[in-house]
């Protein structure tokens, strides 16, 4: 099912396992519940306990450590019992928690076939029919408020999940996990807390395999890092019913920096109905979808930064970027050094039918033209539209062109930039 095996299978003696013995589930319910644990679940699968179609929730302590015991985070499986709703593990304010080397099974198919459609903002359906009943389903893991609440998840697989958003953690660090087969999105990271993701995998998710949000003040106490994760066909059910990014980041975010990842879209368009998708209905219209989706405001309390990554296969664009407001586009990544492109974003970009772009900055109302705008050795070839196409935001403003660049079909630049023209379009490492 998976596709890259490496981020999901976990050897053991990595682990330092067998240091503590594996705890059934009434030892290890009671573990975690005792502040700086470290708590392994014996191999099997766990369904939770439910009361009244209510999931009643793992609550651990501060310090605790959720871990599998087994070789594999398949080994272990905690599951969402059939037809129950509400959080599976509940994160308090102030609390630093670590969940290793599990699956989650977020058990879609077990409801009603309207509830394993279902989305959180309206737009939903049996299999695609309207006047469905909206379910707030929670999400897998949620921090209960922003302040000095840490989730660290290592390695780590969620799938299977209803809903919007199955995993909510507000800082922390996520690496060698695997998150696919969403409803909507994968995990949601957000808060003042700094966070990262490292090694980790977004496949096949409803809408976007990752979304990155900071709240709009203070500034932030340090940057978001994505780095050498990979990201494939993900808004593969486009629940939301509208068009997006593989990665989302959010309106405000600031200090982000995507370095070294994979974006392949693998040319995926939303067919139209009365074709299903995991059995539940797609938007009226086909949708494509974006490799890097960057909001309005984003970058206004720190410059983000997209950074040699290759991103591929997108109908929706490579990079789509809306009224920025300090934002550093490179084929160039300083770690690991390396060169990558964004290339062969190919096709009509549905709804509308036009040539994809490589990279796009459009100007969305009321926010105006982006601003900050850096565009460093930007390497861009192979897409059916513009390399790079700031026809949709001739204001856009910022240092703009600097080093070498290698722009294989036409672009359209904006005036407005410091440096309106690339100094070369024919620099291809």
């Amino acid at each position: 099912m998976m596709r890259n095996a490496v981020l999901v299978l976990i050897v053991g003696a990595a682990l330092g396992i067998g240091k503590l013995d594996a705890l059934d589930w009434a030892g290890w319910v009671g573990c975690i519940q005792v502040a700086n644990s470290t708590c392994p679940l014996d191999q099997g699968t766990y369904t939770l306990p439910e009361s009244s179609g209510q999931v009643i929730a793992l609550r651990p302590a501060n310090g605790v450590v959720m871990e599998g015991s087994g070789t594999s985070n398949y080994s272990t499986t905690l599951q969402r019992p059939a037809s129950a709703t509400g959080d599976l593990i509940y994160v308090a304010p102030g609390t630093t928690v670590t969940i290793s080397n599990l699956t989650i099974d977020g058990n879609r198919y077990s409801f009603p076939n309207q509830y394993g459609c279902a989305t959180q903002d309206g737009w939903c359906g049996p299999q695609g029919g309207s006047g469905c009943t909206v379910v707030n389903w929670n999400q897998v893991i949620e921090i209960d408020g922003d302040s000095g609440s840490t989730v660290n998840l290592d390695q780590l697989a969620v799938w299977n999940t209803a809903g919007s958003t199955p995993v909510y953690i507000a800082g922390g660090t996520v690496q060698w996990s695997a998150f696919y087969y969403s409803r909507s999105t994968g995990p949601w990271l957000r808060g003042e807390t700094p966070g990262a993701v490292y090694n980790t995998s977004f496949e096949y998710n409803g809408t976007a395999g990752l979304r990155l949000s900071t709240p709009p003040s203070p500034s932030p106490m340090g940057s978001t890092v994505v780095q050498n994760s990979t990201f494939y066909q993900n808004r593969y059910e486009m629940s939301d019913g509208y068009a997006g990014g593989q990665l989302y980041i959010d309106y405000g975010a600031s200090s982000v920096t995507v370095e070294n990842s994979d974006f392949n879209g693998n040319n995926w368009v939303t067919p139209a109905p009365p074709t299903l998708i995991n059995n539940c209905n797609p938007p009226t219209q086909p949708q494509g979808v974006a490799g890097v989706e960057i909001e309005p405001q984003s970058g206004v309390r720190g410059q983000n930064s997209v950074l040699g990554n290759e991103i591929s296969g997108n109908t929706g664009g490579g990079i789509s970027a809306h009224s920025v407001s300090g934002l550093v586009v490179s084929g160039y990544s300083a770690y690991p050094s390396a060169f990558k492109y964004v290339e062969n974003n190919t096709g009509n970009t549905p709804p509308q039918n036009t040539p994809t772009d490589g990279i796009k900055f459009v100007a969305i109302a009321p926010y105006g033209s982006s601003t900050g705008v850096t565009l460093s050795n930007v390497l861009s070839r192979g897409n059916s539209g513009y390399a790079v196409d700031f026809g949709g935001d001739a204001a856009a403003s910022g240092p703009g062109w600097e080093g070498q660049h290698c722009l294989q079909a036409s672009y359209i630049t904006s005036m407005s930039l410091t440096n309106p023209q690339p100094a070369t379009t024919d620099t291809c490492p």
